[in-house]
Order: C-alpha cells, then sequence, then structure tokens
C-alpha cells in the first residue's frame, strides 16, 4: 500500500503575488491582513450556523420537553382520579355489603321464629343462630 499523499492547496492569484513580492513590502502586509481578515470572515460565519443550528436544537429538545412534562401532568391527574374512584367504589361496595347483611338479616328473620331470642338492629343472626344450634344442648341431641 503506497504511503498516503499529503493535500495540497490550490494556488491562487494572490498566492502568485505573495511569491513575487518582497516580504517588507507594505503590498504583502495588506494582502496578508486581507487573507486574515477573510479567514476571520469565514470562521465568524461558520460559528454563527454551528451556534444557529444548536439554538434550532435546544429550541426542539425544550419544545419536547415541556410536551413531555404536560403529559406527565395529564397523567398525574388521571391517576389521581382513578384513585378518587377506586376509593368511591370501596366505600360503596362496602355499603352494599352492609345492606346485603342486613337484607340476608331480615330474610332469616322472616322465615325463622324462636321464641324467646330478640329480635334486634345491627344483630348478625346467622352467627346467633349458628352459635345457637352448636352449643352444650344441641350438641347432645345430634346423632
Amino acid at each position: 500500500m503506497a504511503p498516503p499523499q499529503k493535500r495540497q492547496r490550490e494556488i491562487t492569484a494572490a498566492d502568485i503575488k505573495l511569491r513575487t513580492l518582497d516580504a517588507s513590502s507594505p503590498q504583502l502586509l495588506e494582502l496578508i491582513n486581507k487573507r486574515f481578515g477573510e479567514q476571520a470572515e469565514l470562521i465568524r460565519l461558520t460559528e454563527q450556523r454551528i451556534l444557529g443550528e444548536l439554538q434550532e436544537r435546544i429550541n426542539n429538545m425544550s419544545l419536547e420537553m415541556q410536551q413531555l412534562i404536560g403529559r406527565v401532568q395529564q397523567l398525574e391527574e388521571e391517576a389521581a382520579e382513578v384513585k378518587s374512584l377506586k376509593a368511591k367504589l370501596m366505600s360503596m361496595e362496602a355499603n352494599w355489603e352492609s345492606k346485603l347483611q342486613v337484607q340476608a338479616n331480615e330474610a332469616i328473620a322472616a322465615d325463622l321464629r324462636i321464641h324467646g331470642v330478640p329480635c334486634m338492629e345491627g344483630v348478625n343472626l346467622n352467627a346467633l343462630f349458628t352459635t345457637l344450634h352448636s352449643g352444650p344442648a344441641c350438641m347432645e341431641a345430634r346423632p
């Protein structure tokens, strides 16, 4: 493999003039200053272009971040709403279970009457009948 060749820059008319001028001449200094000015302007334009691109990217990222923040806030609000609805549903379920227990007690009380056992509000009749049924007197009567 052949060694890479150095890239040479194009020789311009200004370069030819520089070679022909004396190093101490004012024309040479003027050409050098002109060349430095051109390079400085090229650097300035490149910096502006790069800064413009970076600013555009930063603005795009900032916009995306704001959109993400909005989405997160919306999700947090929805999660809070779901928690609230869950709490309401649990409360309603407990209320329904309580009402169902009352209805069950009323159904048992309507179906069966035991003389000497008072029917009171809020008493779990299933538990009461189970206790009465499993007492010592009932144990002896069982086969």
